[in-house]
């Protein structure tokens, strides 16, 4: 009896140290998730990755020493990713027990990365590449790659994450969010700078960039916000857009609901304004330039024509300057005199002279003739000044 008195009390000995080890344990992974999770919040919202924040955590972790394994999972719907990655724990748990599984998935995207662990990966990637789900349309494709370091690792996965909105550092199953939107917002405000000056190659790089940064957006709002902030620049800060252009445009971005609708909107803009040379960086004959400063200073004349232009202020043919304007804007003239009124008319009316439309027909050009303003107004844009100023102001 007395020596199983012994064996028991040797058992429970044995049992508690267990106990106190796997809770050592699991305290251990638990601080180091967190420490993970802070270096990566703060180090998204910085230009580039900076050592010293993994510095002041070498008291925790091994940052320099020891070998890590980086997977991607790309093209994974968000609708699954977490019971692959159930799959994946499980594999982890029977094949490699002990070894810290760390995961994160922003858009489309599982990014797993753990401390190396044998010398062949052989059987691993062959159990990640048949995680493909079923039910997705689009076949997963798997990547790994190996670092000698963590603070290596970190560096490279900080810098493939800060494009996106939303971040999620996965604590087990349980997906824990940080949104990226400073970051972000000041990664568009300097690639909208960079593409007003931009040509060329140049510029069609920092457009897909751009563009890529837009289509990894889920927020419906944050999406809205980012493109307002580059298309107000576009018009603030260039030629690219005018005020009235873009007040119109962003009415009807704000009015959609759809995440996709409101990208396909950003895109093809984007496309559309860059495509065509900026009026900053036109290049007319020097008379054709003469023709256009004439007009935008008296456009508020309405017997303003190209034949009182060429012979009473060019001293020119206006046969000759007829074809030459037509050639180099690649418009009539009537056409573009038009379309200038018309835009001086919206700005008007956008500045709050709606109950004055005799005085705006008076300043763009359509004389004492509020009805025949109104005609053409109309026809250019679908909507009487009338209506088009209560748009403005929201339908009040």
């Amino acid at each position: 009896m007395e020596s199983m008195r012994d064996v028991i009390q040797e058992y429970y000995h044995r049992q508690a140290f267990q106990d106190m080890k796997e809770r050592q344990k699991a305290l251990t992974a638990n601080l180091h998730h967190s420490i993970l999770a802070n270096i990566i919040n703060e180090q998204i919202f910085l230009l580039k990755p900076a050592e010293s924040s993994w510095n002041a955590y070498s008291g925790f972790m091994d940052f320099y020493n020891t070998g890590y394994e980086m997977c991607f999972l790309h093209y994974l719907e968000e609708d699954y990713f977490i019971s692959v990655l159930s799959r994946i724990y499980d594999y982890m748990a029977e094949h490699a027990p002990g070894i810290e599984l760390y995961s994160i998935y922003v858009k489309n995207s599982l990014i797993l990365f753990f401390e190396g662990y044998q010398v062949s990966y052989d059987k691993f990637d062959s159990f990640m590449r048949s995680l493909n789900p079923k039910v997705q349309s689009v076949e997963l494709d798997y990547k790994r790659y190996t670092f000698s370091s963590l603070g290596k690792l970190l560096e490279t996965l900080i810098t493939k994450i800060k494009r996106y909105g939303i971040i999620y550092f996965m604590n087990g199953l349980q997906p824990v969010p940080t949104c990226n939107y400073k970051n972000l917002i000041s990664k568009i405000e300097e690639l909208t700078t960079i593409l007003i000056e931009a040509n060329g190659f140049e510029l069609k790089s920092h457009l897909e960039e751009l563009t890529a940064i837009l289509n990894d957006i889920s927020n419906t709002d944050f999406l809205k916000q980012a493109g307002s902030r580059i298309l107000i620049k576009f018009a603030t800060e260039s030629n690219y857009l005018s005020s009235v252009d873009t007040t119109e445009y962003l009415m009807d971005l704000n009015q959609q609901t759809e995440i996709g609708g409101i990208r396909a909107m950003l895109c093809e803009k984007l496309n559309e304004v860059l495509k065509e040379p900026s009026a900053h960086s036109q290049r007319y004959s020097p008379f054709i330039e003469k023709v256009m400063q004439y007009v935008e200073e008296h456009l508020g004349n309405p017997n303003l024509t190209l034949k009182s232009i060429a012979e009473n202020y060019l001293f020119m043919n206006v046969d000759y300057v007829s074809k030459r304007f037509s050639k180099e804007t690649k418009q009539k003239f009537s056409n573009y005199i038009t379309i200038l009124r018309i835009q001086k008319a919206k700005q008007l009316l956008a500045e709050g002279h709606t109950e004055q439309i005799q005085w705006i027909a008076q300043q763009v050009g359509c004389g004492n003739n509020p009805q025949y303003f109104s005609q053409i107004f109309k026809k250019n844009t679908g909507m009487t000044p009338s209506a088009y100023a209560k748009k403005l102001n929201g339908g009040e």
